[in-house]
């Protein structure tokens, strides 16, 4: 099989309570410290995944780097969610990430037990907030609950406990624990957990789905069980496993580095004590033997399969000088009619890898040039002020900065020095936001639009300019502070799923009133679900996932572009609530190419099942199911009504013939007939819009109010069941409307 590189065999943390060992400096008598190992690990970033997708995203914070030692003390508590590790091979992912938490950039995490060797991929694990070690296995517990949400932690923990056991539960099995070393070393499954890590990276997306990692737990158990005790010892002999059990994966040695010759070379780098300005040489400063650099159990390493990068070297006049084709010697010097023209910490990658120069491994190395009496570039202008002046600026989530209305920082007399490059950065570009160099006019202009407020990110944004002497390669970087991106302006009607009540089309040949579903969102325009089966006559569908259209706001109006129609706005023009139910009056305004504009008025409505007991009420429900709470204009004024409808079949004189009623109250004050009939155009009952009004009177806790009643009177006995809708029209098409339907299941119980 083809080899790969070494990948970290297996990670493991450990949070470690109160009182650690007495020669653990990194660990304090309090607290709470994470520790990576296996070996330890170092520059890995420990974050909690709040949305438990298995990711470091940008607006998750970092709680730190792990040491040489792979921990970091969090504090005396242990945060809340999902514990989680960010391993980092150094490609410049993850840099806008680092950056946004005020990290050093391209770093990489290294295993101590191979000095020098980036891990190979990022990878991330997690594990449940009870556990005090997150490891490959650990990860397993924490995948298999976010992808079962019914499961329980320790029903989660049986089904790892089964695919790492053959499909048998061990009772005895604890993910829990600190399987490397110590009480409870366990060297199969350490392999088992190194076995999962290689498989892990093959496809990360794949493994954190459905039951692929404990198909692949299965698998790593089956190649365990091949291996003597010498090989489960070993962290280079792994491999990767697909979880298909017809063909059991066997393990191969992957190439290593070398730790003791890794130490010799980069103490031989650290004895160069280079300077800025030091002279070159007819012979090299020094000579690396790079034949033992390398181990692989498998086949020897030919030095025409090492590869040398030295591009950080690049204006230092330093070279970097391998024969891969004569010896495995690298030859590091300057030339003698040169000298180093640049200072600060260059990194030298060596790599090996095969004939395709594919599955490399790392080695890297750095060398120092210190800057002797060399002046790095000065700041000279005044920082508080520039300071002052960024803290004015207003940043909101969702709120662009046109380039014509751009925040600007001058740099024309930031710095003090010669040759200077200036370079702008910020953690807002991780944000939606971009940071652009004017040359003529010596500014950074910021412009773009906030994705997501500072409370939402979690991390408080900077700006970085950094000015480099492009002679000696010294440089100078100041920090400055980005006030808070307030959260986003909304505008009540966005974000959230909303329904209406709609009367019938005069055309149509639907007698009842239906339900309209609409959600605003991030400049779309969804409408109900066209797949959804159930009655729009009963019931209100599910918003879609499927845009029917755009939005823009200007002000408190939103203005909508569905597909193939004349541009339509909404204006809310009054808003109720009720517990956490919201109605909303919104004016509408169809904004028609070949005829005037259409004015209506519609109560959109937060609560589903509120708009849908609307129109699906039982004439035998109780009196309080029955009443609807809406709100109408009266005389001009909104006025929050209470309206219930009561059925019989028998009128108000005992004849038999069918009656139904309509009770108007107003919580608030008085509702009359005369508030009514100067108030709608119209009521109707089903097919009926003949009717009589009668004022009555209620007193409540000592207050009296005054009450309206409809009675309509039918010449024919309700169908049961029967469905039949209530309509009430307003004066003018801009003013609004009632609708509900309710079926006759039964005389209703009046009150």
């Amino acid at each position: 099989m083809n080899k790969v590189s070494l990948l970290t065999a297996s990670i493991t943390l450990a949070l470690a309570g109160c009182g650690g060992s007495d020669d653990d400096s990194s660990s304090s008598n309090s607290g709470v410290t994470i520790t990576g190992f296996d070996g330890y690990f170092e520059n890995a970033v420990v974050f909690i995944d709040d949305n438990n997708n298995g990711a470091w995203d940008i607006s998750e914070k970092a709680l730190g780097l792990t040491d040489k030692k792979g921990q970091l003390n969090v504090g005396t508590t242990k945060p809340d969610g999902i514990l989680a590790l960010q391993v980092l091979n150094g490609d410049g992912t993850f840099n806008s990430h680092l950056a946004a938490n005020e990290l050093t950039t391209n770093l990489f995490t290294v295993d101590s037990d191979f000095p020098g060797q980036p891990v190979e991929h990022n990878l991330v694990f997690r594990s449940p907030n009870s556990s005090d070690v997150i490891s490959p296995i650990t990860d397993l517990v924490a995948i298999e609950m976010a992808n079962n949400g019914a499961l329980s932690e320790d029903e989660a923990i049986t089904e790892v406990s089964k695919a790492l056991n053959g499909g048998v539960e061990d009772d005895n099995f604890n993910p829990y624990t600190d399987f490397v070393s110590g009480n409870d070393a366990d060297s199969s499954l350490h392999k088992k957990a190194q076995i999962l890590t290689a498989s892990k990276a093959q496809n990360e997306s794949a493994y954190n789905t459905g039951t692929k990692a404990k198909e692949i737990a299965d698998e790593a158990k089956q190649v365990v069980d091949t291996l003597t005790e010498d090989q489960l010892k070993d962290p280079s002999f792994v491999t990767p496993v697909d979880g298909d059990t017809s063909v059991i994966e066997v393990p191969t040695y992957k190439t290593t580095v070398n730790a003791e010759v890794y130490e010799q070379i980069q103490e031989s780098l650290d004895n160069l004590e280079l300077e800025l300005g030091t002279l070159g040489s007819p012979d090299y400063f020094l000579k690396i033997d790079l034949s033992k650099l390398f181990n692989d159990k498998d086949t020897n390493i030919e030095s025409g399969l090492i590869k040398i990068d030295s591009s950080s070297l690049v204006g230092s006049n330093i070279e970097a000088v391998y024969h891969y084709n004569e010896t495995f010697e690298l030859n590091i010097g300057v030339s003698p009619t040169k000298s180093i023209a640049k200072a600060g910490e260059f990194k030298i990658n060596v790599f090996v890898g095969n004939s395709t120069h594919t599955n490399s491994t790392r080695a890297i190395f750095t060398l120092n040039v210190d800057k002797g009496e060399a002046i790095e570039p000065e700041v000279k202008g005044d920082l508080e002020l520039l300071q002052s002046k960024i803290a004015s600026w207003s940043l909101t989530a969702g709120t662009e900065i046109t380039a014509q209305d751009a925040f600007t920082i001058s740099y024309s007399d930031l710095f003090d020095g010669n040759n200077l490059e200036i370079i702008g950065s910020s953690s807002l570009e991780s944000n939606g936001l971009s940071l652009t160099k004017d040359e003529n006019n010596q500014e950074f202009l910021l412009t773009g639009t906030p994705q997501k407020s500072s409370a939402d990110f979690g991390i408080d944004f900077k700006i970085w300019i950094t000015a480099t002497d492009t002679i000696n390669g010294l440089s100078k970087k100041i920090t400055l502070d980005v006030p808070e991106i307030k959260e986003k302006q909304l505008n009540p009607l966005e974000e959230k799923d909303l329904f209406f009540i709609e009367t019938p089309d005069w055309d149509s040949s639907e007698t009842l009133s239906h339900c309209v579903s609409f959600r605003l969102e991030d400049g779309n325009f969804y409408l109900g679900d066209e797949n959804y089966s159930a009655s729009l006559t009963s019931s209100c569908a599910p918003v879609s996932s499927a845009s029917s259209g755009t939005y823009t706001i200007d002000g408190d109006i939103i203005t909508i572009l569905e597909n193939g129609e004349d541009p339509m706005t909404l204006e809310i023009k009054h808003t109720s609530e009720q517990g956490e139910s919201t109605r909303f009056m919104v004016q509408s305004i169809e904004q028609r190419t070949n005829s005037d504009n259409y004015i209506s008025m519609f109560e959109a409505i937060n609560d589903r099942q509120e708009t849908e007991n609307r129109i699906n009420q039982s004439s035998i429900d109780d009196w309080d199911d029955l009443s609807q709470v809406t709100t109408l204009k009266i005389y001009d004024d909104f006025v929050e009504l209470h309206i219930t409808a009561q059925m019989k079949n028998e009128d108000d004189t005992g004849t038999g013939i069918a009656d139904a009623d309509l009770y108007f109250e107003n919580m608030n004050g008085d509702i009359t007939c005369d508030d009514l009939q100067a108030s709608f155009d119209g009521f109707s009952f089903g097919d009926v819009s003949s009717y009589e009004c009668y004022d009555k009177e209620d007193t409540l806790n000592g207050v009296t109010r005054k009450y309206a009643t409809y009675d309509f009177d039918f010449n024919e006995h309700f169908a049961n069941p029967s469905t039949h809708r209530v309509y009430m029209i307003g004066l003018t098409d801009a003013d609004p409307t009632f609708n509900m339907n309710i079926t006759f299941d039964g005389d209703s119980s009046y009150e």
